[in-house]
């Protein structure tokens, strides 16, 4: 990769909150919004509409993890070890000690598992708290115009870009993921392929490293435990692909 120029502090913190904000917008907008529609949209709208989306998210996930975690305590009760080890008619301890630990494995990992949903439920309802800040960050024009530029992109870019993460998400279509990782690949995706900033904007190119890092970070601050995984993992496969594409635009 051609060596690029380091980008000003505050232009970089701006992009910073603008791929933030982009996330958090993606999935209010209609997906057939066109480009003039950008100009005239109310970022606090589209902001208020996406706290409400995460707090629906969480409150799901807490009512799935409670319901199961229900289910895991009725488990729990039924797995009596003295009951099952005291029988008369057990002929083989060890076969009855391997089926209780395996019993007792499965309730472990069901809990486990429902731990991890908990802790992504409050993770969100957390990160709500959190977005009225963005508000107030949206209305620097700097962030403003950089959200609405990579939104508009992916935007009039869609088929392309949703085309192009199909091809490099091997085992996974966009439409089978879950809605925060496919938005934000579709982000991080638009900034790689078609860098707005750059191409639209006139400023400086954002090193792909750096839109990849950035995308990991929100997939830990929005995702499940899993998603900072699957975005690098997604992401890394596109990453020669963006690469190509910025060499070709520079050799042009």
């Amino acid at each position: 990769m051609s060596s690029e120029s380091p980008i000003p502090r505050t232009l970089a913190y701006a992009r910073h909150i603008g791929r933030e904000l982009a996330l958090l917008c993606l999935s209010s907008l209609s997906q057939t919004a066109s480009e003039a529609d950008f100009e005239a949209l109310d970022l606090a709208d589209l902001i208020e509409r996406a706290t409400r989306m995460l707090n629906q998210e969480a409150e799901e996930y807490l009512n799935t993890s409670g319901k199961a975690l229900e289910a895991v305590y009725s488990q729990l009760e039924q797995l009596d070890p003295s009951e099952l080890l005291d029988d008369d008619n057990i002929r083989d301890l060890g076969a009855a000690k391997r089926q209780f630990k395996s019993a007792f494995d499965k309730i472990k990992d069901n809990l486990r598992s429902q731990t991890e949903q908990l802790s992504h439920a409050v993770n969100l309802l957390g990160e709500s708290l959190h977005i009225p800040l963005m508000r107030i960050l949206a209305d620097n024009p700097h962030v403003r115009t950089f959200t609405l530029a990579l939104v508009g992109v992916y935007c009039e870019q869609r088929e392309t870009i949703d085309t192009q993460l199909n091809a490099v998400a091997e085992d996974w279509s966009v439409e089978r993921m879950n809605s925060i990782d496919r938005d934000l690949l579709r982000i991080a995706a638009t900034e790689m392929l078609f860098d707005p900033m750059a191409n639209r904007l006139g400023g400086d190119r954002t090193p792909l490293p750096v839109i990849i890092n950035e995308a990991v970070e929100l997939a830990k601050k929005y995702g499940t435990p899993d998603s900072f995984r699957f975005v690098n993992a997604i992401l890394r496969n596109l990453l020669p692909h963006a690469e190509a594409r910025r060499q070709g635009q520079e050799t042009a």
